[in-house]
């Protein structure tokens, strides 16, 4: 059986290694794949998809993926372009000629 460390209540302890425990993170492991500040994983931890033991807090693969959907945003091609021309669009050049100016002196 292959034995790991793992962090229980404050101190190390030599355990039978879970094959569970392999797809979980902690805050600083999440908050680098999402590429956030750990703080702000922390603010917002009510809102975002996660589990708990106990007090130990801990993210999955499909928790960061349901994340990055829950923020995730496309731009609106629709609104980033104009339906009708630009006003200015529309003027044209004077066929007039314009007056010449005067040599100052």
């Amino acid at each position: 059986m292959a034995y790991s460390r793992c962090l229980i209540g404050g101190r190390s302890k030599k355990m039978p290694c879970d094959p569970k425990r392999k797809g979980r993170m902690t805050y600083p492991e999440a908050a680098r794949e999402l590429r956030v500040s750990e703080n702000w994983l922390r603010a917002h931890i009510m809102e975002l998809p996660h589990g708990k033991i106990g007090k130990f807090v801990y993210f999955t693969e499909n928790d960061l993926e349901r994340i990055d959907e829950m923020f995730h945003c496309e731009p609106d091609v629709r609104s980033a372009r104009p339906t009708t021309r630009h006003p200015i669009a529309e003027l044209k050049p004077s066929s007039r000629a314009r007056p010449k100016a005067s040599p100052s002196s």
